[in-house]
């Protein structure tokens, strides 16, 4: 134990943050093609690639200055209650249309669909306690 290499945590967390940011900051750029996005910055399609290099050293900085997030237009940030709150909704919701539309034609017994269902939804809730 004396000889073990002791881990710098907050490094990568905040490599982590960095990551997080960089890809929060390209999904918009993913979602659009290159030559939109130069159309509206009137310039050469081929220079956004070259201008996006820089991103990754700018989301480091916002990492240090201590940016965990980023909002992007039409989008909002909730609490992790509230967020579990609505995917248990969802849960609920999505059981009570199974159950309602339950015609019959699934070859297994009613109780074996339901203890089925109730499997899915506690690995939906295991996936869910994992990702948060």
């Amino acid at each position: 134990m004396e000889h073990a290499n002791t881990r710098n945590t907050r490094n990568a967390s905040k490599k982590f943050i960095s990551n997080h940011l960089l890809a929060s900051v390209l999904q918009p750029v993913r979602d659009v093609t290159q030559q939109v996005i130069a159309d509206k910055l009137g310039v050469a399609g081929s220079t956004i690639t070259r201008r996006m290099d820089h991103l990754p050293h700018l989301t480091e900085i916002m990492a240090h200055a201590g940016i965990t997030d980023i909002v992007r237009d039409g989008e909002r940030k909730i609490s992790e209650e509230e967020y579990r709150y609505w995917i248990n909704r969802m849960m609920q919701v999505s059981t009570r249309n199974l159950e309602l539309h339950f015609n019959g034609e699934v070859k297994i017994s009613y109780e074996e669909y339901r203890y089925l269902l109730k499997q899915q939804i506690e690995l939906s809730e295991i996936k869910l306690r994992d990702v948060i």
